[in-house]
């Protein structure tokens, strides 16, 4: 089975961004991100399970999101998982999307937030 590691929405922009301000902490990020894609692609589900009920409460802001990025085939998504990108201030938010044609799993990390955005949405 093929794996790919996918950024997409806000968490390819961050990445963008990063890329360009090459400060510490976004050396930290970009360094992080390739150690998470490369650990990922040997276990997809690494990550901490986002609560079901914390997407269901979510639920409204998260399509808008996807709908903002024109990813309506993440609307309603009921799997969803996190990962440290740095040990306390950073967090990406990932889901798994499988097709069996071409026997594939796609790692599709859409969000990198602070700390604080993802506790007040997702904990």
């Amino acid at each position: 089975m093929k794996i790919v590691f996918k950024l997409i929405c806000q968490a390819a922009e961050e990445y963008i961004k990063r890329s360009k301000d090459q400060n510490k902490e976004s050396r930290l990020i970009l360094k992080k991100l390739e150690f998470l894609k490369e650990h990922m692609k040997m276990n997809p589900i690494y990550g901490e399970i986002i609560r079901k009920n914390s997407l269901e409460k979510n639920r409204a802001l998260l399509n808008a999101f996807f709908q903002r990025y024109d990813r309506n085939e993440l609307f309603n998504l009921d799997r969803c998982f996190c990962c440290d990108i740095t040990r306390t201030n950073w967090r990406l938010l990932y889901t798994l999307k499988r097709d069996q044609e071409e026997d594939t799993i796609y790692i599709l990390c859409f969000m990198i937030v602070d700390h604080k955005t993802y506790e007040k949405y997702f904990t």
